[in-house]
């Protein structure tokens, strides 16, 4: 399991490096914005759109890893991240469902 996992390693480290930079932003933007300090106003999540590039990008990643080595695949997969646009299109699907929600007050 350690060979498995060390091959995905770097890639996991720039993963995580990724997330929590999008995460500190989303945080430092809801301060900013709480304080009235914000220099832009925050976007709408529920009206993110997803763009077609990625979908494009993540399918040609998959073909090759049909093809060649597959740990190299996923690594790119995972640190040029492809995923992004589907997870914050996710992130916009919740949100739109939870505004329609009764106890939608804070958002």
């Amino acid at each position: 399991m350690i060979e498995a996992l060390t091959a995905f390693f770097p890639a996991m480290a720039v993963a995580s490096w990724l997330v929590m930079t999008a995460i500190n932003g989303v945080l430092a933007q809801g301060v900013l914005a709480r304080f009235g300090l914000n220099r832009r106003p925050s976007p709408d999540i529920a009206a993110l759109t997803l763009p077609r590039w990625p979908s494009f990008v993540l399918a040609g990643i998959l073909l090759i890893s049909a093809i060649g080595p597959a740990i190299s695949a996923i690594s790119a997969a995972i640190s040029c991240r492809c995923w992004d646009p589907y997870v914050f299109a996710g992130l916009a699907v919740l949100h739109a469902v939870l505004r329609r929600h009764a106890g939608a007050s804070s958002f």
